[in-house]
């Protein structure tokens, strides 16, 4: 498709020289053709683009051995499950897309969230450490960036050619370089409207990649990261020599916390644990352990994590089945002790459920308590000395 359209444009380029310059009969004709093959090759170009972006429904089935793919009006499909080579994930214009390829076909199956793409690649056997997601960074604006820099385009080119035309003209051929120039404009345009378009940010699973204005390419090593901060529509990864600024653009707020997740959950998987045993009571009161737990996790005045273990990382220990029972109460105690009220509050809620589950009856009793903010002294230092 690529190929197609560039050489779409040459093609016009050559045939808009040829008009200007050449005479009725020398030029004239084979600029004629030339057009005609330009705006042959421009159409095949949208109608290829336009074929990719049909949907078509079906449904998608993973065994033991095979990947099966069947679509409406289609054949079913079969795939052995070795013949996929790669998957990744997709996020744009509030559609999340599992993409499947093997050798020779590129499958684009539409889900409902990242975790649900996560769930059907995993579960066709690819490696998670290969795996990657990328979300746009542009949604409404894309269109107003194209429009306004073909018109832009057009108008220049337009005035251009007509600065430099010499000689009568037939209205045949007047209206020809009408129709050459304006789909020249409007190809370079969007070229040009493509290329001033913010990069997609892509959260693979060695770090973040993204490209800034001028083609400037960043990327940031997650052994390199030690902080993570959304603050409205500007994501900041702190690292140990500077704060990459990255502009979201009027991407929803759903998507905008899905990249910080995103990024803070394939961080945390990336770098060895963090000093975790900073949870455990130590002997500590409660007074003076809930007062140390704040102060790792708590956040800074502008936002900045200046935590010993950020967020995410005591939100794992919490989960941890196998962390010991003081770790994972003093990973309670944190979460409903900092962040935001609404954090504060799903942290209580998850410290209710995990109650209901861990089979330490002493642990249990202290996740109830912080779920209804009344942990009481006596069952903190039980489960301290549990552990």
């Amino acid at each position: 498709m690529t190929h197609l359209f560039h050489g779409g444009l040459s093609a016009l380029a050559s045939s808009l020289v040829l008009q200007m310059l050449g005479t009725d009969r020398s030029g004239q004709p084979a600029a004629f053709a030339i057009a005609a093959l330009g705006a042959t090759l421009l159409a095949g170009a949208a109608w290829l683009a336009a074929s990719g972006r049909r949907r078509l429904r079906g449904e998608i089935g993973v065994s033991r051995e095979a990947v099966r793919v069947s679509r409406a009006g289609k054949p079913t499909e079969l795939h052995g499950r070795d013949a996929l080579e790669s998957g990744h994930v997709e996020v744009a214009a509030g559609r999340t897309v599992a993409v499947l390829s093997t050798e020779h076909l590129r499958y684009d199956v539409e889900v409902e969230g990242p975790e649900h793409a996560d769930a059907l690649l995993t579960a066709t056997g690819l490696d998670p450490r290969q795996r990657r997601v990328q979300f746009s960074r542009r949604e409404s604006g894309s269109a107003v960036t194209r429009v306004t820099v073909e018109l832009i385009a057009t108008m220049m080119l337009s005035v251009a050619v007509y600065a430099l035309l010499e000689g009568p003209r037939s209205q045949l051929q007047l209206l020809l370089l009408f129709a050459t120039t304006t789909l020249l404009a409007l190809g370079v345009g969007a070229s040009m409207g493509d290329k001033l378009e913010p990069s997609p940010i892509e959260v693979g699973a060695d770090g973040v990649r993204w490209i800034a204005w001028f083609g400037v390419k960043h990327f940031v090593r997650y052994r390199e990261l030690k902080d993570v901060v959304l603050e409205g529509r500007v994501l900041r990864l702190v690292t140990t020599s500077r704060t990459h600024t990255i502009d979201l653009g009027d991407t929803p707020a759903s998507t905008r916390d899905a990249i910080r997740r995103r990024v803070e959950t394939a961080w945390f998987a990336d770098v060895p644990q963090a000093a975790l045993e900073l949870l455990a009571r130590r002997g500590q009161d409660l007074a003076t352990w809930r007062a140390k737990l704040t102060e790792l996790v708590r956040e800074g005045q502008e936002g900045y994590r200046q935590a010993t273990i950020p967020r995410v990382r005591v939100e794992a220990a919490l989960e941890d089945p196998d962390a010991p029972p003081d770790q994972r109460l003093g990973a309670a105690i944190a979460l409903t002790s900092t962040g935001t009220p609404a954090q504060r509050e799903l942290a209580r809620k998850r410290a209710a459920e995990l109650a209901k589950s861990v089979a330490d009856p002493k642990l249990a009793q202290a996740f109830v308590e912080v779920a209804h903010d009344r942990l009481a002294p006596r069952v903190a230092e039980v489960v301290g000395d549990a552990s």
